[in-house]
Parts: structure tokens; C-alpha cells; sequence
């Protein structure tokens, strides 16, 4: 049979650590808004813990100190849970369980196709030299200086070349304002997944 080979622990002087902070621990859940069972909860699991880990108070300067740092992190660990639970979004709302109709993948994909044949036509508007910049920034991910060494030309042409060419796609994309309001990364991404 398997016997505790562990020193006995002091729980007299662990429940005199209680009785004496254990007001002040609600009073600090309250200043929290913490309903009251809840906040009992966590400081019976405070104690608990600290039976478990059998903490020696012993060799803590400061116990209260440290009982109630304790306390207000377990209080901060329970908030940030909550909040990566909230009750609004329950998994049912949750946007990979909601599967959609056959008619809304066949719209979507439709309206991807109609604006990737849009972002089409609004490149290939685009002069020669911005369209080769946009192509070589972001298809070929080549650098500025990569660019340079290929084309000849200063690096401020190819900023120039590129802030040009985004504007004018944008420029296009007044059907789609959340595409041309956003970042050009979608539009780039929708536009060289064709090619």
C-alpha cells in the first residue's frame, strides 16, 4: 500500500491565514464586482492550491502580501478566461459551426469570380511600368533592390510606380468598398491566384 512519504503540513496555521485575510479577499472581489459565491470559490481554491503545493509561509517575508497577490491573480485569471468564453458567443453562433446553403457557396463563388475578372481588368488598365512593379514586389516577392538590379530603375520610381498602381486599383474597387478601403494584400492576393 502506498504511503505519503511528505512532512506533515501545518493546516492550523494555513486556516489562521484564512481566517485572518479571509474579509479582506472578499472586499477586493467586491471592489471587482465579482458576485460573492464566485469570489468564495476562488479563494477556496487560493487555499486549496496552496495546501496542494504545501507553500511554508515560513519562508515568506510578507504572507498576507503574498495571500493577496495571489488572490488578485487568480481574480485577473478568471476575467481573462471569461473573456475568451463570453456568453454571447456560444458555439452555436460560431462562424465554423454555421455551414453554409448550396445557394450561398454558389453566390459567393460567383462574386469572387466577378470581382477577380474586375481586379483583372482594372491591372491590366494599369501602365506597363506599374503593373512590372507590382508584379515583381509582390508575385515574385522580390525586394526593392531586387527590383532595381532587374529593371534599372531608382527606387523612388518604384515606390512611385507601385503607390501608383494600388491607388488605381483601389480606384476600381468602388463596388467592393470593404476590398477598397482595405489593405492592398487582398486585392494582390486576389489578383495573382489566377495567375
Amino acid at each position: 500500500m502506498y504511503q505519503d512519504q511528505r512532512p506533515s503540513y501545518d493546516c492550523e496555521r494555513l486556516y489562521r491565514y484564512f481566517e485572518e485575510v479571509y474579509e479582506q479577499l472578499l472586499q477586493i472581489g467586491r471592489a471587482r464586482q465579482l458576485e460573492e459565491l464566485v469570489q468564495k470559490d476562488l479563494i477556496h481554491e487560493l487555499f486549496l492550491s496552496f495546501y496542494e503545493k504545501q507553500i511554508d509561509f515560513d519562508t515568506i517575508s510578507y504572507p498576507n502580501s503574498y495571500i493577496i497577490t495571489s488572490y488578485k491573480r487568480k481574480i485577473i485569471d478568471l476575467f481573462r478566461e471569461s473573456h475568451r468564453y463570453s456568453q454571447d458567443d456560444n458555439w452555436m453562433n460560431h462562424p465554423l459551426t454555421l455551414i453554409p446553403s448550396p445557394e450561398t457557396t454558389l453566390m459567393e463563388k460567383e462574386s469572387m469570380q466577378e470581382l477577380t475578372q474586375l481586379l483583372r481588368k482594372a491591372y491590366d488598365q494599369l501602365p506597363e511600368r506599374c503593373k512590372r512593379a507590382i508584379f515583381l514586389k509582390y508575385y515574385k516577392g522580390l525586394s526593392v533592390s531586387a527590383i532595381q538590379a532587374e529593371t534599372g530603375w531608382s527606387a523612388q520610381s518604384i515606390y512611385n510606380y507601385l503607390s501608383i498602381g494600388l491607388k488605381q486599383l483601389k480606384a476600381e474597387l468602388v463596388v467592393h468598398p470593404n476590398l477598397a478601403t482595405g489593405g492592398s494584400s487582398m486585392l494582390l492576393l486576389l489578383l495573382f491566384a489566377t495567375i
